[in-house]
């Protein structure tokens, strides 16, 4: 049956102007037509029609989270440290329950405008760990509605430190991964079951967390599958990436010789690409996703997103799950805005929309990011007038509240009052169970203190 849903106020997409009173007609989660809104109800006849008040506009996409309730930079915070001694403390995290977690972060998500997200999932667990991590995030999904990509992260070496003769880690402990490379396939395709027996939203990707960190052996069994599995991966997240397998061969040309740049495939951070890699991006058709929010809080520097856009690649926005309080993607379309004008190199509002709506589509490979016929009928409502030029609507759409989110034609926001306490139990229990661990978290980092110095000293040797 055809909905209805007549807009107050309607904004196409990030290039479009404000109309008023506009309908749209949708069926299967698919937008069929826009219309006048004065022809609704004979478009519709006996379907249902709603009225949106407010500025109805496309959906906003997350297209680089790892769906955690609690940013890990919250928990092992940076100062002091660089950015590779950084990712050797997250192993002092304190554990949340998965599935909790997910649906606190998920939940989040959905309150802070969006209604997609590329997710990537790792963890150093056997298979039977991984695929409940996956199960855990596929339910939290379930129950919220949102859109998503889940990308199976995979890594073999080289995690905390540079490639050495061997594989001696100059004494440093290495994490206890619960999986060879041979049975990487095996978790694929159980995951693919998985993941096709949830639901029609959720698509499954995979992906080397980082190049550099995924053998030649690795690389080949993941190259195996990207005909028809998307592929996700940190790229160039910190100077060090660079030179991390002894300075041979750079990230995106080891992506490049395994058939791993492509449409088919989108990558996060690009803070130290030069400017020769961002065209091999853009001339493949593939995605860069900017977390100007995470890049700050890391301290991994400035992604020089003005050059992607410039060179014409497919730009998105992601909050690498690292905000500051909890998840707002207008806040980030602003910090994109800002990080970029600090940078000596400012990109307008409507780039940064774009790469929250129509470039955060691309790089997931769905239909969102405009509100048009063909699309897929993922949509929300703010509370906003939205008159005037770029700069102003989009000052008023961030201070707006968000009063609607509509996800494959169905309402998800606002949501009922006990799905609504249920959330925020949750959260309350998460962040208790953080905060008790407090003082033994801390007593985990410091008891890393030589390891992580010999972390710093050696990754500042790959520089």
């Amino acid at each position: 049956m055809i909905r209805g849903y007549r807009c107050e106020r309607l904004l196409r997409d990030a290039d479009a102007q404000v109309e008023s009173d506009r309908g749209l007609l949708v069926e299967d989660g698919i937008i069929l037509d826009v219309i006048a809104g004065s022809e609704l109800a004979r478009a519709v006849g006996a379907g249902d029609i709603e009225h949106l008040p407010g500025t109805t506009m496309p959906g906003l996409v997350d297209a680089h989270t790892h769906l955690r309730s609690t940013p890990a930079v919250a928990q092992a915070s940076l100062p002091g440290m660089s950015f590779e001694q950084w990712a050797y403390a997250l192993s002092a995290l304190t554990p949340l329950p998965a599935l909790d977690d997910a649906t606190v972060a998920a939940a989040e998500l959905l309150q802070a405008g969006a209604t997609a997200a590329q997710i990537v999932l790792h963890s150093w667990g056997d298979a039977d760990a991984r695929l409940d991590e996956l199960d855990a995030a596929l339910r939290a999904l379930g129950r919220t509605g949102l859109r998503a990509v889940v990308v199976l992260g995979f890594t073999d070496q080289a995690e905390y430190l540079p490639v050495t003769d061997g594989d001696d880690q100059a004494g440093i402990p290495l994490p206890e991964r619960g999986m060879a490379v041979a049975d990487w396939p095996e978790l694929i395709r159980a995951a693919r079951v998985l993941v096709g027996e949830a639901q029609s939203r959720v698509r499954l990707a995979i992906g080397p967390v980082a190049p550099q960190w995924c053998s030649e052996e690795g690389l080949s069994v993941l190259a195996a599958h990207r005909g028809d599995l998307r592929v996700h991966t940190h790229l160039l997240e910190s100077a060090a990436q660079r030179t991390w397998l002894g300075g041979e061969e750079d990230p995106l040309a080891r992506l490049r010789r395994f058939g791993l740049v492509g449409p088919f495939a989108s990558y996060a951070h690009g803070v130290h690409l030069m400017p020769e890699e961002i065209d091999v991006v853009a001339s493949a058709g593939a995605s860069l996703v900017h977390c100007p929010g995470s890049n700050r809080r890391l301290g991994v520097g400035s992604a020089p997103v003005g050059e992607w856009l410039r060179r014409g690649v497919r730009s998105a926005l992601g909050m690498d799950s690292q905000v500051a309080d909890r998840p707002d993607l207008f806040a980030e379309i602003r910090e994109a805005v800002r990080t970029s004008a600090e940078a000596g190199d400012p990109i307008a509002a409507a780039d940064a929309m774009r790469m929250a709506t129509r470039g955060g589509a691309a790089a997931i490979g769905s239909r969102g990011g405009a509100i048009a016929p063909g699309a897929d009928a993922d949509f929300i409502v703010v509370d906003a007038e939205c008159e005037g030029g770029a700069q102003q609507i989009l000052d008023q759409v961030v201070d707006a509240a968000l009063t609607r989110t509509v996800i494959a034609g169905e309402t998800h926001l606002p949501a009922g009052e006990n799905d609504t306490r249920e959330v925020e139990r949750m959260r309350e229990h998460l962040d208790l169970a953080v905060g008790a661990d407090a003082s033994g978290r801390q007593a985990r980092i410091r008891a890393l203190a030589e390891p992580l110095r010999r972390v710093l000293e050696l990754s500042s040797e790959a520089r």
